[in-house]
């Protein structure tokens, strides 16, 4: 009697580590920049408005939007390697300090 031929499908393991690896980057990232937002706006700086803590911390925040424009871009290209339910943490908390930097950037122009 011959044997059947059975086909078991080979699914490769997808890489897990790229997608942690940037999800607790946009997490660490996000929170810090709600820390400088809350620091800066907050008043935490003292009375001030040209104190050397705004100045420091304006750059910090500057500093977060382009690493987060870098993760958002790395997201992106994994998008498809990425776990659906992960799809918000990369994509969408690297979005958060944009945000931020373009309406702190829209209220001084406007104002």
């Amino acid at each position: 009697m011959a044997q059947p031929d059975y086909h078991v499908p080979n699914n490769p393991k997808k890489p897990k580590f790229e997608w942690r690896f940037s999800v607790i980057l946009n997490i660490l990232n996000t929170s810090f920049s709600i820390m400088l937002v809350v620091l800066i706006f907050g008043g935490a700086c003292g009375v001030d408005r040209e104190a050397i803590c705004r100045g420091i911390s304006w750059m910090a925040l500057s500093g977060s939007s382009w690493l987060a424009a870098l993760l958002l871009l790395y997201s992106l290209m994994n998008f498809t390697r990425t776990l659906a339910f992960m799809r918000w943490f990369t994509i969408g908390l690297p979005l958060i300090p944009i945000l931020f930097v373009a309406f702190v950037y829209l209220r001084a122009l406007f104002s």
